[in-house]
């Protein structure tokens, strides 16, 4: 009799843990786009730098860079207090992955700015609040946090 208990409590742990993994496995998606944001700006000020250049004489501003750098990596280490707190009590933590998932997802479509490097031989290139990885990673994020709130631990 003990070991039916335990193997339908281990079912429904399961269940309740399944929105948190797969809110940290986005989480950790966004988290590398916010890391990817920062070796690209990085990559970028090292060729300036390199070169004698700077953003001015391409005729561009680094802030929207940086808007969209911040933001990404805020998100992702807030979807993944989410998804650390989902584990241990599923509603409080998937409110957090849903806030984050959902502002990451309309983020990734809000244009802050355009980089023009047209002078420069190149084109124009719109820039968003922030990235996502394929814009799986939101998607990933508001699916974990839809799950642990629904299986919140029954």
């Amino acid at each position: 009799m003990v070991l039916i208990k335990e193997k339908i409590v281990n079912k429904k742990m399961g269940k309740s843990v399944a929105g948190a993994v797969i809110g940290l496995i986005g989480a950790i998606m966004l988290t590398i786009a916010g890391v990817i944001g920062m070796l690209g700006i990085g990559a970028i000020e090292f060729l300036l730098s390199s070169s004698g250049e700077s953003w001015a004489t391409l005729g561009a501003d680094p802030t929207f860079f940086y808007l969209n750098l911040i933001m990404t990596l805020v998100l992702g280490i807030l979807a993944l207090v989410g998804a650390i707190v989902a584990f241990k009590k599923g509603l409080p933590g998937g409110i957090i992955l849903l806030i984050a998932g959902g502002v990451a997802l309309v983020g990734a479509f809000i244009p802050v700015g355009v980089l023009d490097l047209t002078a420069a031989g190149g084109s124009t290139m719109a820039l968003t609040f922030n990235s996502t990885l394929f814009f799986v990673d939101p998607i990933l994020c508001i699916l974990g946090g839809i799950l642990a709130i629904a299986l919140k631990g029954d």
